[in-house]
């Protein structure tokens, strides 16, 4: 939990000194290639809280699909996970 809450930490400071790009040229090079699939996770949960997705969220977790180097068959499947997380009963 430590680990996660240092990476939060660092995500925030990074983007609040910078712009987009290089943040997320800083945030890709702070993480592991593990820590991306879990950054890429948290993205999916927090936009998926209402439980749709708006075109600008859907592209926002394409380009950090991208930028994260996630493979689009693993991000598919965590897209899918989460989505069953936040299926209303």
């Amino acid at each position: 939990t430590e680990d996660i809450q240092d990476y939060i930490s660092r995500i925030a400071e990074i983007i609040a000194n910078k712009g987009e790009d290089e943040s997320y040229a800083e945030i890709k090079k702070a993480l592991s290639p593990r820590m991306r699939e879990t950054a890429y996770a948290w993205a999916v949960q927090m936009v998926m809280a209402d439980e749709k997705i708006l075109n600008p969220e859907h592209a926002f977790l394409s380009k950090l699909t991208e930028l994260l180097e996630i493979n689009g068959t693993f991000a598919g499947k965590i897209n899918a996970v989460i989505a069953l997380l936040h299926r209303a009963k």
